[in-house]
């Protein structure tokens, strides 16, 4: 019994001793929770109503997202999204609630969509290379995702923690076109329950976009041509200037680069000098768009052996489809060089192949429609916030005597110019 004393007494005694040591005790962090909150910091991007400090056409982020990633797993941890209706601005995600840890954290403007198609294709290992490899496979609209960060400690005492970023237009000149990434941006640091807005580290974010839209395609075989068909293959865009960074594809088209614009010529393609821009879809063919006939002409044939007419009434079922958009980067003053196509260029090309009455075919053709807008002929701009839509017509030029070498098929493209509309989004559940 008095050894049983003891062993209680000493045992108090170590309790005690322990109870007033003040060294503080080591957080488990696993077993805490913390709460991050993602806000907009620019009040340009935040504007309800119409301001002078805005363009009351502005496309806003009305859909913004944060998702948290293990580093080591690379499984995503937590994942929330707000959303605003009508061009009202996301302005901020709140309470995104996980176990403290160390994450890495992707920002997402207007990508919700894209960025679950990816997850379910791919998966999310774009994490495991550099930062930029996730916009190269994110085919998005209006706003470019935001760079990774990684490594991020987020602890109990960081309750209110928060990120934020400023929505930037910057002006890009003739020489620096590519999508900005900037280095050195960070996660706030720990500052508790005084966390000063003022003295954030921004996320800068930029946009410089424009749309380019396929509208109406037709064809117009008269004399010599007559009878003729249009098999349509494939819509695709490209930049045939160097060092831009548009969105790669596995998929590289072939085209001879030759000097003349509107005639199509066969051959390949330099992957080196071209860059593919894809549709948002994930789709470099045909989808989600009519066209009708303009022009006289025979049937145009889908690639995938369907037979419809040009001209589709209801009876003879769905019209042919055509790319609905396609988002190129804005860039201004490039130069149109007849003798060097590789050179200050985006272009539309539409693939396909013309079929004579008589059943020749003349072999697959690239016809090239440079993006010019509303600018001079020899100046290629494209703007920020403005769609292209873009109306083609196949035609078949040359003399219809009995010497035909001269004979060739020719597109006549009309480009129009509007102001791109504040895009409305529906609500969505991001399933997290």
């Amino acid at each position: 019994m008095k050894r049983i004393y003891l062993i209680l007494m000493t045992m108090a005694a170590i309790l005690m001793v322990g109870c007033n040591d003040e060294t503080p005790q080591p957080i488990q962090v696993e077993d805490q929770e913390v709460s991050l909150q993602i806000g907009i910091s620019n009040p340009m991007a935040t504007k309800a109503t119409q301001d002078l400090n805005y363009l009351p056409d502005e496309d806003f982020i009305n859909k913004l997202t944060v998702l948290l990633f293990n580093p080591t797993t690379q499984e995503l941890v937590k994942g929330k999204t707000v959303t605003a209706q009508n061009g009202v601005s996301a302005t901020e995600i709140g309470d995104v609630v996980v176990p403290a840890g160390t994450y890495d954290i992707v920002l997402v403007a207007n990508h919700l969509n894209d960025i679950l198609a990816l997850a379910e294709t791919q998966g999310f290992d774009c994490l495991n290379n550099n930062s930029e490899s996730i916009i190269s496979e994110i085919r998005g609209d209006l706003l470019m995702v935001s760079k990774i960060f990684r490594g991020v400690k987020l602890v109990p005492y960081d309750a209110k923690a928060r990120l934020s970023y400023n929505y930037l237009l910057d002006d890009h000149s003739a020489d620096n076109n590519d999508l900005k990434i900037y280095d050195g941006v960070k996660v706030l640091e720990t500052q508790g329950y005084d966390y000063d807005d003022t003295n954030a580290k921004k996320v800068v974010m930029t946009r410089q976009t424009a749309r380019i839209q396929l509208e109406s395609i037709a064809v117009n075989f008269e004399d010599q041509w007559d009878g003729a068909t249009f098999r349509l293959d494939s819509v695709f865009m490209v930049n045939m200037r160097g060092g831009t960074f548009l969105v790669l594809t596995e998929k590289i088209p072939t085209y001879e680069k030759i000097a003349t614009y509107y005639r199509g010529g066969p051959g390949d393609f330099d992957p080196q000098m071209t860059y593919i821009i894809s549709p948002s879809t994930l789709r470099n063919d045909l989808f989600l768009k009519d066209y009708t006939k303009t022009e006289n002409g025979g049937p145009i044939l889908l690639a995938d052996g369907n037979t419809k007419s040009f001209i589709t009434t209801e009876e003879e079922g769905k019209k042919p489809v055509l790319p609905e958009s396609f988002f190129c980067y804005a860039f201004e003053n490039h130069t149109i060089y007849g003798g060097d196509p590789a050179t200050g260029d985006t272009r539309m090309i539409i693939a396909g192949e013309v079929i004579l009455k008589n059943g020749t075919k003349l072999g697959q053709t690239y016809y090239q429609v440079p993006i010019k807008g509303i600018r001079d002929s020899k100046t290629v701009t494209i703007d920020r916030n403005w769609v292209y839509k873009v109306n083609v017509t196949i035609k078949g030029l040359g003399s219809d005597g009995p010497d035909l070498k001269d004979n060739y098929v020719m597109i006549q493209p009309t480009i129009t110019v509007e102001k791109w509309k504040i895009v409305i989004q529906e609500e969505t559940d991001p399933g997290f």
